[in-house]
């Protein structure tokens, strides 16, 4: 959950998880997330409309039992427009970088509050990618490892590479579709 300041910086002040990596993970379908989403919005922001939703593109992916995909079941339960964040890994990671390394007037880009603390977690090195080998002769893969902080830090990716739309002059793009994402404010 974020939004964009007056003067352009980008703010996340709450996180929706469904797994904090400490106890065993269990499964959750559209339907029960979808819940929870409803519940925190309804209850404490009603009154302020959410204006976009960046999604993993793989939200796209139908269904094999009925043949609807996530996107469609978000846009159905919560009435909020959806965009696909920037597709590739490379194009997320280097929308981030701009965002972590940029400020405005002296305020830093990007602000997470410290109510969000997989987010803080992850980005503190929980959240890593692959490793094979050990020590000196370790190489790193260009994959995540999947586990509680990267599906957190990704949505953060996600929406970051959508906001920003160009980083470095250069549009943020979406490999599958070819499509430049232009950035959106007034969360």
């Amino acid at each position: 959950w974020m939004y964009t300041t007056a003067m352009g910086c980008m703010r996340v002040f709450r996180e929706t998880v469904t797994w904090d990596g400490r106890s065993e993970p269990e499964a959750q379908g559209i339907d029960r997330l979808l819940d929870q989403l409803q519940a925190v919005y309804g209850a404490r922001y009603a009154g302020n409309p959410l204006r976009r939703a960046y999604y993993d593109p793989a939200g796209d992916s139908r269904s094999q039992t009925d043949e609807r995909t996530c996107v469609e079941f978000i846009r159905a339960r919560l009435g909020i427009p959806c965009t696909a964040g920037p597709l590739t890994p490379e194009a997320r990671r280097t929308a981030m970088r701009a965002a972590l390394g940029k400020s405005i007037g002296g305020v830093p880009f990007l602000q997470i509050s410290p109510a969000c603390v997989m987010l803080i977690e992850g980005l503190a090195g929980a959240y890593r990618y692959k490793q094979s080998g050990d020590g000196a002769s370790a190489i790193l893969s260009k994959d995540a490892d999947k586990n509680a902080w990267s599906h957190v830090v990704e949505a953060l990716e996600y929406a970051v590479g959508g906001l920003m739309g160009r980083v470095n002059g250069r549009p943020v793009r979406n490999a599958r579709k070819g499509r430049t994402r232009a950035g959106h404010t007034g969360y």
